[in-house]
């Protein structure tokens, strides 16, 4: 996947996800009314269904007649004082790109580190669990790859041993079903999209779901705990910041939503399991409809050889025109009186041809542009200053076009050299020649 192939995936997967996102805001109250908190916590995997289903093969398509054309304009003196080619506005977004990733990366990691400070010495107790010298938002399971449930200090003294049974569990829960993972995914997603801000706002609105669907588990398992499970939450203490990676009671915790939610029966069986049948199609209809929505790539092209065919001008000069046949991937080089091309044609996702070529002119690079082509379609680079305007406007710099070509078929091999013309015999060579074959029918003459 080249640079530009990486930024269209990024963007695909974000206009996916964000329609996603926007019909989970719109179902999930009504789910989980009528199906339980579980139902509108599943219904999130709409989201990741659809950035995956943008990153299928879309259909094909015949190609449509549709010459592409780009046009670099830079000034020689400057690309030549600087000694380098100007960055390319792809390259330039994906710099852009993964400077976020990286400081959304770091944020969160400090983030994390804060929450696992202030949490003290962890003591490991004889039950397995451990035990912190600190209190706000404890309980909590932490830990990805090797997950732990700590509780606060005073744990034996704040609940009651009824409470402790029904914290320990939700915690188990959080544990046993995977959600650090999930939760460490969710993270992973907003680094990779930093630049979208309702994939932030989905992300808080996620963990609310994950909670009311955990407290509905433990419920289930203890129908008639549900006052001192309310009792417990009421007791706990919030934390100012939670951390990204796990799950604790922590600032913006929907705990008044939670205990209004025990107050309300749990669903049968068979609504649950409609529900999970309802969410599975929902998934496979947003799957479906956003690969649908992708424009048509056009069919590829064939993938062994490429033909170039080059048209290069010189300051508003004459082109010279030369053609050259070389195998896709492979670098090629071609050179002229004070310009020299090199690059390589590669195939793209979508059936087209990737050209990434480097210009330079008495040694100085101008530029190292990328253009996607169709197959026998013309594109054309333009690198340089225009002097003038109207009529007498002129081009100080480099005009390309190209034309490329692909064939599944090698280039014809040179066809043979035509025969060398017989070397012409003078009359004294002719003579020297012919003495022995005269004397050799004397000498038969004589011995007959």
């Amino acid at each position: 996947m080249d640079r530009l192939e990486l930024l269209t995936a990024l963007i695909e997967t974000a206009l996916a996800g964000s329609g996603a996102i926007v019909l989970v805001l719109l179902l999930r109250h009504p789910l989980r009314r009528g199906f339980g908190a579980g139902a509108a916590y599943a219904l999130w995997a709409l989201v990741p269904a659809a950035m995956f289903a943008v990153l299928l093969p879309a259909a094909s398509a015949p190609m449509l007649p549709v010459v592409p054309v780009m046009a670099v304009i830079a000034s020689p003196s400057t690309a030549a004082a600087s000694g380098s080619a100007p960055l390319s506005l792809p390259t330039l977004a994906l710099m852009l790109w993964l400077a976020g990733t990286l400081a959304t990366a770091l944020v969160f990691a400090v983030q994390q580190r804060r929450f696992v400070r202030a949490l003290g010495r962890l003591r490991l107790r004889a039950d397995g669990l451990h035990q912190a010298d600190a209190v706000a938002g404890l309980p909590a399971a932490i830990g990805v790859l090797r997950p732990a449930i700590v509780l606060p200090q005073d744990f034996e003294q704040r609940y009651s041993e009824q409470q402790q049974t029904l914290l320990r569990a939700h915690e188990r829960e959080h544990i046993a079903r995977g959600d650090l993972l999930l939760n460490a995914a969710v993270a992973l997603l907003r680094c990779l999209h930093w630049f979208n801000p309702l994939l932030h706002y989905a992300a808080h609105r996620f963990r609310h779901d994950q909670e009311l669907s955990c407290d509905q588990r433990v419920i289930r398992r203890h129908p008639q705990a549900r006052r001192a499970y309310g009792e417990a939450m009421l007791k706990t203490s919030l934390a100012s910041r939670p951390a990204p990676l796990g799950c604790q009671w922590g600032h913006g915790h929907p705990l008044k939503e939670r205990i209004e939610m025990l107050k309300r029966p749990d669903v049968s069986s068979r609504r649950w399991k409609a529900g999970a049948v309802l969410i599975a199609l929902l998934a496979a209809a947003t799957g479906t409809a956003a690969w649908s929505a992708q424009p048509r790539r056009a069919p590829a092209a064939p993938t062994d050889f490429v033909r170039a065919d080059f048209a290069i001008a010189l300051d508003g000069g004459q082109p010279e025109n030369f053609s050259l046949i070389q195998r896709l991937g492979e670098p090629f080089e071609a050179r002229g009186s004070s310009w020299r091309i090199e690059g390589k044609v590669l195939p793209t996702r979508a059936g087209q041809l990737s050209l990434e070529a480097s210009l330079q002119r008495d040694g100085k690079t101008l530029g190292e542009p990328r253009l996607l082509m169709r197959n026998g379609e013309p594109a054309r680079i333009t690198l340089g200053s225009v002097r003038g305007s109207g009529p007498t406007e002129t081009l100080q710099g480099i005009d390309v076009t190209v034309t490329l070509t692909a064939s599944v078929k090698p280039p014809p091999p040179p066809p043979p050299a035509p025969p060398a013309p017989p070397v012409p015999v003078s009359a004294s060579s002719a003579a020297t020649a012919s003495t022995p074959v005269a004397t050799v029918a004397a000498d038969r003459a004589i011995a007959q």
